[in-house]
């Protein structure tokens, strides 16, 4: 793979964040059985840290019971290392706009790490 990809696989997986992909993922989680409800992920901000990566910023709610509702931010990275897309995901639990700054930090720091570390 090689940067065209990368920005490829960017395009196509903003294709993925529609309520009717989302309607058939939730069908499969449901059939789980899980005593748990995840609603529908929402993209809060979608952004190249460099050239070699792409990250989705996203919030999604959760619900284990009525009483036991949170909110998970979270981050979805694609990178290119070494001619291959490889993916990697950071998640934190959402406590306001700090969250979001943190959660954008945190994943960037990490991004960098990798692909230094892989050059």
């Amino acid at each position: 793979m090689g940067i065209s990809e990368v920005e490829e696989m960017n395009k196509v997986l903003a294709g993925n964040f529609t309520i009717t992909e989302w309607d058939d993922i939730k069908k499969e989680v449901d059939g789980l059985n899980l005593d748990i409800e995840i609603g529908q992920p929402t993209v809060v901000k979608n952004y190249t840290h460099n050239d070699k990566s792409f990250t989705y910023m996203m919030l999604v709610n959760y619900a284990i019971d009525a009483e036991t509702i949170y909110t998970m931010a979270m981050t979805v990275n694609g990178m290119l290392l070494n001619k291959r897309l490889i993916w990697m995901a950071y998640y934190l639990d959402y406590d306001g706009e700090d969250s979001i700054e943190l959660l954008q930090s945190k994943s960037n720091a990490i991004l960098d790490n990798i692909i230094s570390a892989n050059k």
